[in-house]
């Protein structure tokens, strides 16, 4: 009886902890069905990523990342389109920005009005 009461424990114990560990696992954000371009050192390009908390937690095939998701992942379908994952530019124009460093802006960006300028 205290052997079976025992293992009976250790069941219920070892279900509790699998279950924890492979909730940890799961994925807050999928994007799937697209083209997922890495810019890694050998320039793989993969068809899904997983996020979670703002972290790259996979990245796949659609296969691959779906296994990774539970029913609170937000999923996003690309439906072929291209992602690049961290990929921030500002909307920026370096050379046109060096060829007028010298200029004086007289925009009203800068000046709230024509007599202020």
């Amino acid at each position: 009886m205290y052997y079976t009461n025992l293992l009976r424990f250790l069941l219920i114990v070892s279900g509790i902890l699998i279950c924890a560990c492979s909730c940890s696992d799961k994925a807050d954000r999928i994007f799937v069905n697209g083209t997922v371009i890495t810019l890694d050192g050998n320039n793989t390009i993969a068809e899904a990523i997983a996020v979670k908390d703002g972290r790259i937690l996979a990245v796949g095939s659609t296969r691959e990342i779906q296994a990774l998701a539970s029913t609170d992942t937000e999923a996003v379908d690309l439906t072929g389109k291209t992602l690049l994952p961290g990929f921030v530019a500002a909307h920026e124009h370096p050379a046109i920005s060096a060829v007028f460093r010298n200029f004086l802006d007289m925009s009203g960006f800068t000046h709230a009005s024509a007599a202020e300028a």
